[in-house]
Order: structure tokens, then C-alpha cells, then sequence
């Protein structure tokens, strides 16, 4: 398996190859919705991100997950089990840590990075006795692993969404389609995280335009992240603490999904003119929303880029 372009796609007629003037993802409106500044900085000034270890290790947790589900639905799960993921987590930690860093300075320490790999190694052995409870096999049939959803935002506009599902599969009894975008987290979404609705809506919205673009009824699709935990509490007051998958399924509905639309459209009006082209010469405020969205923001301390004095 090719791990830099680890992808399956059982339904690879409905791709749509059409291109257009703009591109957007998920990402862009996650960051967007919080300061569209810091939006401008990236996807405008081409500003480069600073890469971290959660990155690194969040790249390579999915890669080695989606290696293990792939051969448990094309081959079996005994074959699956065989396979060292210690091994080939290792292996993809290294290769990735090295990707990132690029010839820029390195990011992680030696002890960092080991720390991540263990943490890594104690999710896969608990995945491995649980996996009949999160990824079905008997009736699943596994669609898609990094499956591309290409469409047009809205008829009015020459912009098309490109974002890849992390798991797609379809249970063949009743026809639905359970959509799963997994998510590594170091202890766990808490009920902030579940009520941040930009966090929280990128399943939504990739729901909508799986339906347009692989032509699946829109009520037989289900949207849940898997949320992986690195660590989990030693003396843990409740044994469902120990759990290092924590499963979420967001509200999806049709209001839910109209009223994303609406925050959506505005992004894209906000940033494009009809024609797809992105607004180069407009500004954007920066929005520090009380200091929270500068804490991890790459651009904080780049005050000749993000001037303090002017964020809102």
C-alpha cells in the first residue's frame, strides 16, 4: 500500500473531474469563521503554517488506522490482525515527522516524539480488541477510504468544495451510508468542543454534497467522528474513561444543514467574486474573539502581519 496516497474509492464513477475557477475546503471556512484575517494570511499572502506534532501524529494515527480497516474489508480480519501496526506506526511517524519538518528547524524532541508513538501504540491495541463495536465488518462494505468530494458550492458561483472523507461505508441491509471522519485528540472532546458548531459541522456539510455528487438519498446517510484519545486518566473514576475511542454523531438534519448553508454562502460571498476569483485586494478583519483565537494561531506573533492593536 502507497501510504502517501492511501485512498480507496469503490464508487469511483461518481467522481467529478470538472474544474473550476475556485476551490475551497472545509478548513479554509473553519478558519475563516474564526478570523477571516488569518484566512487572508493563508490562502492570500500564502503565508506558510508552522507544523507541530499533533499534525504529524494525527496524520500518521490515520494512516496506519485506515491501512488496517482496508485490509479488514478487502482481505479479512484475521489478516488485519496480523499486521504489526506498532511497526508501521513507527514507520509513518518518522516518515511524516521528516515530511513536515521539511528544512525548516526541527519542531519535536526525540522524547516528544516517543512519547506520541506510545501513546499511539496503547490506542491501537485497545482499537484492535474493540473494533467489532466501532468498524462493522458483516453487511459493511467499505466504499471509501479518503473518498474525494468535488462539487459546486452553489449554481451561482464557479467554486467548487474538494474535501476527502476519512471512511465511507455502506451497510447493504438498508442501503445507508455511515460517513467517519476520524479526529486524534489528547484527552477527548468535552461538551465545548461538541457544542462549537464550526468544530462540529464539517461532516454536515460534506453529508449534503456526498448526496449530490454519489446520488444517495440524503436521509440514508449518517456523519459521526471518531474522536481518538492519546491519553486517558490512570485512576479513572468511571471504566468508560478508559475508552480511547470516543464516538460523536453531530445533529445533521435538514434545518441543521440550511442553516450551515446559510454561514457558508456568506463565506463564499465573502471571499470570491461569481467568477471563483478569490477578493486578493479586500481586507479582513482579525478577530481575536476575546484572545482565544490567537492562542494557537500560527500568526500571533507575526505582528507585522496581524497587527494587535487592530484585532477585534
Amino acid at each position: 500500500m502507497n501510504f502517501e496516497n492511501l485512498k480507496y474509492n469503490a464508487w469511483a464513477k461518481n467522481e467529478n473531474t470538472e474544474k473550476t475557477s475556485g476551490r475551497v475546503s472545509y478548513s479554509q471556512f473553519s478558519m475563516w469563521s474564526a478570523c477571516p484575517h488569518s484566512w487572508k494570511l493563508k490562502y492570500i499572502a500564502k503565508q506558510e503554517m508552522e507544523p507541530g506534532i499533533h499534525m504529524t501524529f494525527g496524520t500518521s494515527m490515520h494512516e496506519t488506522l485506515q491501512y488496517y480497516i482496508y485490509v479488514s474489508h478487502t482481505q479479512s480480519a484475521t489478516e488485519a490482525d496480523k499486521l504489526n501496526l506498532d511497526v508501521i506506526l513507527r514507520e509513518r511517524l518518522e516518515y511524516n515527522y521528516i515530511n513536515d519538518k521539511g528544512d525548516g528547524e526541527h519542531f519535536s524532541t526525540p522524547e516528544e516524539l516517543e512519547e506520541f508513538y506510545l501513546d499511539g501504540v496503547a490506542i491501537i491495541h485497545w482499537l484492535k480488541k474493540h473494533r467489532s463495536e466501532f468498524f462493522k465488518i458483516q453487511d459493511f462494505e467499505l466504499i471509501g477510504i479518503e473518498l474525494p468530494i468535488n462539487m459546486p458550492v452553489f449554481e451561482d458561483y464557479s467554486v467548487n468544495i474538494i474535501g476527502y472523507l476519512d471512511l465511507v461505508f455502506l451497510e447493504k441491509s438498508t442501503n445507508t451510508i455511515f460517513i467517519i471522519d476520524i479526529k486524534t485528540s489528547t484527552s477527548g472532546w468535552n461538551k465545548y468542543h461538541k457544542n462549537d458548531k464550526v468544530k462540529t459541522s464539517q461532516l454536515v456539510l460534506y453529508k449534503k454534497y456526498f448526496s449530490e455528487q454519489y446520488k444517495h438519498p440524503i436521509d440514508k446517510i449518517k456523519v459521526s467522528y471518531h474522536i481518538i484519545k492519546r491519553k486517558v486518566p490512570k485512576d479513572p473514576e468511571y471504566k468508560v474513561m478508559l475508552r480511547r475511542l470516543q464516538k460523536f454523531e453531530p445533529s445533521s438534519g435538514s434545518v441543521t444543514i440550511n442553516r450551515l448553508m446559510k454561514s457558508f454562502r456568506q463565506f463564499i460571498e465573502d471571499t470570491h467574486d461569481k467568477e471563483g476569483n478569490r477578493l486578493l485586494e479586500k481586507e479582513f478583519d482579525a478577530i481575536s474573539n476575546g484572545g482565544k483565537n490567537c492562542r494557537f494561531c500560527t500568526f500571533k506573533d507575526m505582528h507585522d502581519l496581524c497587527d494587535p492593536k487592530k484585532r477585534k
